[in-house]
């Protein structure tokens, strides 16, 4: 079995999407086809293409309604802030401080 999973990978991760799609989130492959096509093929946060990954869909886990789709790394960081837009906001804020609180701490860098 091995032998034949490894000859038809591709094959059998895109059926593995498609029962995924249908079953966790009620969308057709066509639907989900039309999300993408609608972002242009791209994660709709940062705008990048997720390799040979197929994009996340992304929901309110509330309502389950779809909002998008995105990379894991943008999907994952969703999660981590618990999809609170309050921390995701503070968050934007405290990168784009000019100085840091803590400027005049040396940091020793690894660059």
């Amino acid at each position: 079995m091995d032998a034949y999973r490894e000859i038809h990978r591709a094959d059998i991760r895109q059926k593995e999407l498609i029962k995924r799609l249908r079953v966790k989130f009620g969308l057709t492959q066509e639907q989900y086809e039309e999300i993408l096509k609608l972002q242009s093929g791209v994660c709709a946060i940062c705008e990048k293409t997720d390799n040979d990954r197929s994009l996340a869909v992304d929901h309110d886990h509330k309502t389950g309604r779809i909002r998008g789709l995105l990379c894991k790394h943008c999907n994952h960081a969703l999660g981590k802030l618990g999809d609170d837009p309050t921390l995701f906001l503070r968050a934007a804020e405290y990168l784009e401080r000019k100085n840091g609180i803590f400027s005049s701490i040396p940091v020793k860098s690894d660059r």
